[in-house]
């Protein structure tokens, strides 16, 4: 029985992954959804955002951007606030009156043992910040091999289809 929920388990990561193309796409929820903000300075020390004693919240959804070429793939998301640029800089301006110059990158998540990800607008564009990456070989999957998960930092704002383009060409 264990085999058999195992090799279900397998078919449907590989269906998954093979489900992919070749292309950088993104991946959005349709659902509104609504997270936390905190942050961050370049080495990664963060602060909660709070506005009386409560955390901010803002709405938005969450994207997700994947590449697959040839059996590797890699994979972000951030959070696509709602309002925009104009929302983003605005906690931008939040954090750096609260706690200093240093911490000037606002982020998302929905508790502290989140991954980082960043705040993004509706066309790709992310703002500054730290964010998590993975990269997988399905040909690797039953060897355990092959896949990672990294931690960037993006010094100004980004276009996550051409950093993953970009990133794709020059590393693999």
């Amino acid at each position: 029985m264990k085999k058999y929920i195992s090799y279900i388990k397998k078919s449907f990561t590989i269906i998954f992954i093979l489900s992919t193309s070749a292309h950088a796409q993104s991946s959005e929820s349709h659902e509104s959804a609504k997270t936390n903000v905190f942050c961050s300075t370049q080495d990664a020390k963060w602060e909660w955002l709070k506005e009386n004693g409560t955390l901010v919240e803002i709405t938005g959804k969450w994207v997700s951007y994947f590449k697959d070429y040839d059996g590797r793939y890699l994979y972000l998301k951030y959070f696509e606030v709602d309002g925009g640029a104009e929302k983003i800089s605005s906690l931008r301006n939040q954090c750096i009156s609260k706690f200093g110059n240093n911490y000037s990158y606002a982020q998302p998540a929905d508790s502290r043992f989140d991954r980082w990800y960043l705040l993004g607008t509706k066309n790709g564009v992310a703002a500054p910040g730290h964010f998590f990456m993975k990269y997988a070989c399905k040909y690797c999957f039953y060897r355990n091999t092959g896949n990672f998960e990294k931690d960037h930092l993006a010094l100004s704002n980004v276009d996550l289809r051409e950093f993953i383009e970009k990133y794709f060409e020059k590393y693999y």
